[in-house]
């Protein structure tokens, strides 16, 4: 990807962590994985980009999981790649979201399934790298414990935090 690509990228995950940093502490941790992983997906090697997502993919898997089971909770079909309409206080039960920036939540939950839906066009590896690194910033706010193991893995390679 080029150095616009990242310029944008990273604007737009700038002002999306603006957003999540108003909420609560996994807020705020969402904000700092896709803050990290942004810089690192566009800063560092491929080979450097490689090895994060290899680290962080059984997180991922395990966070996708609990993220699908929520999902169709509210009513999602899996695989169909349906949004689920939901009234807010129930998503936000059953989704774990109480104290989480709803704006900075939905907007990235939004340019995630249009990261995705390019991934899926292009077929760019690069692309879906960043896909997934987005996706796991967002579905770690299901579970604390899983935010933290990304975020430990992320402080290995994010350089600007050492």
């Amino acid at each position: 990807m080029s150095q616009v690509d990242y310029k944008m990228a990273k604007s737009r995950i700038d002002e999306i962590s603006s957003m999540l940093v108003r909420g609560n502490q996994r807020s705020k941790n969402v904000a700092r994985i896709i803050s990290s992983l942004t810089y690192i997906m566009f800063n560092e090697s491929p080979k450097k980009v490689q090895e994060v997502s290899e680290k962080i993919s059984p997180i991922y898997d395990e966070l996708y999981r609990i993220h699908n089971r929520l999902y169709t909770k509210l009513g999602g079909v899996k695989g169909s790649g349906e949004n689920v309409e939901a009234p807010v206080e129930t998503a936000v039960d059953i989704m774990n979201l109480r104290g989480i920036d709803l704006e900075g939540y939905n907007t990235l939950q939004q340019d995630a399934i249009n990261i995705g839906n390019i991934a899926l066009r292009t077929q760019d590896p690069g692309i879906e790298i960043f896909n997934s690194f987005i996706w796991a910033g967002l579905v770690s706010v299901h579970n604390e414990e899983l935010q933290n193991k990304l975020i430990k893995i992320i402080l290995q390679f994010d350089t600007r935090l050492s």
